[in-house]
């Protein structure tokens, strides 16, 4: 089925002129070695925002416990509500909820149903899906675990790093095609035009049988050995088609001297039996009169 499938595919650029399969071919390997070496930057970059992405979020709910750990050990709400509505200039936080140790909430940043505090051994952990992530850090006062900060930010950073890139890629292949487009063009003449210079003297050579025509050749390479190939063999042909039109003079030449000459033989035969029928009735008047003459005596 693959292989079907696959002559078909292939199928669908035989009519197309040898130009035309030399500038898909250039266009589709330039496009596709560019899009690949672009994915794999486009990912190695999104792959390390990410990284970057938890780093920053660690780090602010590192902050965020160091400033409300006061506010935990005590259990000022106030305080802690007025810590955590610092995330209202981060567009990304989606929610910052403040647990204690017994896993009751002191403080809540954005409604919503509060997420369900996660028990790790770990200082900090952190969970990634397609649309977010969390982050669970804890905080301590003088070695002692006085509670828990939770952080909920969107993936809005990495989404617009990769709306960037994927512009740029597409500004990059399309200047690579103009690109592309003007290297083709250069590289059809010396590589190309040969082939239809070729091409042309061939079906000039078909359609007038004239074997003095020769293909130019100004590259030294496989396609200028291609064409001084051909050209000899042009020259052989011509060597051979010359031999055989002398063969053919010269045959026509003794075919008429032959032709000549048995006219001229015909000729002198045709002659020696008219003097041969003359002498024989001659003979046969003498005969006929001497016969005559006996019987008279």
């Amino acid at each position: 089925m693959k292989r079907i499938l696959s002559q078909k595919f292939f199928q669908i650029f035989q009519p197309m002129s040898l130009k035309g399969k030399f500038f898909l071919i250039l266009v589709l390997t330039s496009a596709l070695s560019l899009l690949f070496a672009c994915s794999i930057l486009v990912f190695n970059d999104l792959w390390q925002i990410r990284g970057s992405l938890v780093e920053g979020l660690t780090e602010q709910a590192g902050l965020i416990g160091e400033n409300s750990s006061a506010a935990l050990v005590f259990h000022d709400e106030d305080a802690a509500q007025e810590i955590l509505s610092a995330f209202r200039h981060q567009s990304n936080i989606l929610q910052a909820v403040l647990f204690s140790t017994k896993g009751n909430i002191l403080s809540q940043y954005q409604p919503g149903t509060p997420p369900d505090l996660v028990k790790s051994s770990e200082e900090a952990i952190y969970r990634l899906s397609w649309q977010s992530i969390e982050i669970y850090r804890k905080i301590y006062i003088n070695n002692e675990h006085v509670g828990t900060v939770y952080l909920l930010s969107n993936l809005q950073p990495v989404y617009q790093r990769f709306h960037d890139l994927l512009l740029i890629t597409i500004v990059a292949m399309v200047l690579s095609c103009l690109f592309i487009l003007v290297i083709s063009a250069r590289l059809q003449k010396s590589i190309l035009d040969p082939l239809v210079h070729l091409t042309s003297v061939t079906t000039r050579i078909s359609q007038s049988q004239d074997y003095s025509l020769r293909a130019p050749t100004k590259a030294p390479d496989e396609i200028g050995t291609l064409i001084d190939g051909f050209n000899s063999m042009l020259q052989e042909i011509q060597d051979r088609e010359q031999e055989l039109e002398q063969h053919r003079t010269h045959l026509v030449q003794r075919v008429a001297e032959r032709t000549t000459e048995l006219s001229d033989t015909n000729a002198r035969l045709q002659n020696e039996i008219t003097d041969r029928e003359r002498i024989s009735q001659e003979v046969s008047d003498m005969a006929v009169n001497l016969q005559k003459k006996n019987e008279e005596l």
